[in-house]
Formats: structure tokens, sequence, C-alpha cells
């Protein structure tokens, strides 16, 4: 029996010493009971580690989705052909052709490089872009009402909707799964959907502001095929996740974030005088992505005209 008997250790003196056989047996029970236990508690430690990784796993797991989420500016789905880079690529494009064949009519009939022309075409990107996002806006609410079986045109329920409507809480309102499909469904077809309505209001703005100056013009081919790329890439950088941004926010030139008109003197303490093309961003708050083109003030004695902003 003893040759069978695992090794008991300090016990095994014990053993020997004893000449009872039934304190022998119930000697050998409790060491058998012991180890027993012992393996059972090493199993369960065992278990308890495992468990304490896997939520370590878990947190990290959700830690790394919630950067990668945060941070998916800095990710590109290349296989997309309406992503940041090339929309970045549009709007330098949209700067160079389109912009300009649209202030070449522009200048033979109000003079060359008249101040009301830089106004009227930068507007209407940045009038184009503010009603773009109020657009993504209506669109994430009506899908938001359909699944709490409210009618989206309630204009009670309405109000109360948009009156408290960010982009943040509103698109945060629907479930993760439907954002994602939603959003890749648009930028499916972002580069051909219908922009007819996009151009309406932004036209609609820019006819009351400009009166005299959009009946001049609002028949010519070159501001027509203008206004129309600039609704459509307006759309486009705001179905981006997050939304891009631009700025036309006045104050000093800063030659990281602006371009200078031709004409004009670059001066570290130059105030601008308005903007001839916005400044862009990877989102609010975000990544500088092309500088926008400004025109200076001269001298610091001459005021600063008022300029409408569109963020």
């Amino acid at each position: 029996m003893a040759n069978n008997a695992p090794s008991r250790g300090p016990l095994d003196g014990v053993l020997k010493a004893l000449k009872d056989e039934e304190l022998r047996s119930q000697l050998l029970a409790y060491i058998k009971d012991h180890k027993k236990l012992n393996d059972e508690c090493d199993f369960l430690k065992s278990q308890v580690a495992l468990y304490r990784w896997q939520l370590k796993t878990k947190d990290l797991d959700e830690r790394l989705s919630s950067l990668v989420a945060s941070n998916e500016r800095y990710f590109e789905n290349v296989s997309d052909r309406i992503r940041p880079s090339s929309l970045v690529d549009r709007f330098k494009a949209l700067e160079s052709n389109e912009w300009l064949l649209a202030k070449d009519v522009m200048d033979k009939r109000f003079g060359e490089n008249d101040q009301g022309t830089f106004y009227f075409l930068c507007n209407t990107f940045t009038v184009a872009f503010q009603f773009a996002r109020e657009q993504l806006l209506q669109l994430c609410h009506y899908q938001h009402s359909i699944l709490h079986g409210v009618h989206p045109e309630d204009p009670v329920y309405a109000k109360e909707i948009f009156s408290e409507m960010s982009p943040e809480s509103e698109e945060k309102q629907l479930p993760l799964a439907l954002r994602d499909i939603l959003y890749k469904q648009w930028r499916s077809d972002a580069g051909t959907c219908n922009m007819q309505q996009l151009e309406k209001k932004t036209t609609s703005v820019l006819s009351k502001a400009y009166e005299r100056r959009f009946k001049q013009i609002e028949g010519d081919r070159a501001f027509k095929q203008f206004l129309s790329a600039c609704c459509r890439l307006a759309w486009q950088m705001n179905i981006m996740r997050p939304p891009m941004h631009i700025s036309v926010e006045g104050g000093l030139y800063d030659e990281r974030k602006h371009r200078v008109w031709y004409s004009c003197r670059k001066s570290t303490n130059a105030k601008i005088r308005f903007y001839v093309w916005p400044t862009l961003y990877d989102c609010a708050g975000g990544n500088l992505l092309q500088p926008g083109l400004v025109f200076l003030n001269e001298g610091q004695e001459r005021e600063q005209p008022h300029v409408r902003q569109w963020n």
C-alpha cells in the first residue's frame, strides 16, 4: 500500500509511527481529501485568472474600437471612390476649374476682381455646405422617426426635434448598424444622386443676398456648372465620418491656414478682408487639409467689411 500511495511529504513519518491501522486509514483519507481540495482550488484559481484576462482583453478591444471610431478620419477605405483624399483633390479642382470659369464670366459683367464677385462665389459653396449638413440631419431625423413609430412630417414633433437637433445628437439616435448602412449607401450614390433640392435652397439664399448680381448670372452655363459642383461636393463632404469642415473665419492672416490673393501684399499682422475660397479641415477642430485663399487689407486703417459666414 505504501508503494501505491502518493508522496505525503512531512506526514510520511507520522504514518510510519502510527501502529493503529484505523488511524492510519483515516489519515490517508484526510490526505486524499486535502489533495483533492487543493486540485479544485488550483482549478478555480486558473478559471479566475482566465476570466480576468478575458475582461482585460475585452476592455482593450472596446478601448481600441472606441479609439478607432473617434479617430476614423485617419483611416480610409481605399476601395471607396468617395473618400476624404479624393474630396480634397476635388475641392482643389473646383477652385481651379469651375470657380475660375464662373469668375471669368462675372469679371466680364461686373469688372475684373470685383469684391462682390469674390463674396458671391465663396458664399455659393459655403451656403451649399450649410444646407447639405441640414439635409443630412433631416434624413437622419426621418429614419429616427420611422423607428419610433412617429410620422416624420408631424409639425409638432418636427418642431420639438429640430429645435434641439445637432449633427452629433441626431446621428447618435440611430442604431450603429443602421447608421453604417445609411452612410455606406449615401457614399455609394454620392456621385450620381439628385442635387436639385440642394441647388434650389442654395439659389434661394443667393438670389436674396445678391439680388441684382444673381439675376444677371443665374442663366449662365458656367455658373450653373459651378453651383452644381459646389452642391455635390458639399454633400459628399458631409457624409464622411466624421463630416469634413470648411471655415471662413476672419481675423489675422496665418500663413499655415491661408493663401493670399496674388495682388495682396503678405504681412504677418495683416487682417483678412474677405475669403476668396474657404479653408478645408478633415473635421471640425481637426487637421488642416487645404489652406483658404484670402484677400488682405492693404492697411490697418481700412475697415474690414462684414462677411456673412456659413460654417
